[in-house]
């Protein structure tokens, strides 16, 4: 996928259990039997993505990219001026990028993949927060 551009708007589903894998672009995705993602030059900004977990700015979950570098390349996309609500009390199940969903890296370290391995990303004005109330 390339160029493709998400401006405003929202994509929800419950914050409870069960309602799992919310992305800004795509929701599910599992590197295994051949499948591979490519997401260049795509960008989301002014969107609220909620769910409960494996909510990303991006991808809601790509999952096991840890194991499998070679079938993903996420670059030059940027998100900006988003908000990931997310009900599971856990900040490693969401990311401004992506979510394993298999090993659950910690929040940090899953940024960082996507900013400094997969080249070209940036963030910007992201919000990350459990419901209120």
């Amino acid at each position: 996928m390339a160029n493709v551009n998400v401006l405003g708007g929202e994509i929800m589903t419950s914050i409870e259990k069960k309602e799992i894998r919310v992305g800004g672009l795509v929701g599910f995705s599992v590197l295994a039997d051949g499948a591979k993602l490519t997401l260049d030059d795509c960008d989301v900004s002014g969107t609220v993505i909620a769910g409960y977990h494996n909510v990303g700015g991006l991808v809601g979950t790509l999952y096991n990219y840890l194991d499998h570098g070679d079938k993903w390349s996420i670059c030059n996309c940027d998100v900006e001026d988003i908000t990931i609500i997310y009900g599971s009390g856990n900040q490693n199940h969401v990311s401004p990028f992506a979510v394993d969903g298999a090993a659950f890296p910690d929040y940090d370290t899953n940024k960082q993949t996507f900013t400094d391995i997969a080249k070209g990303n940036t963030e910007a004005n992201v919000v990350i927060t459990a419901p209120q109330g």
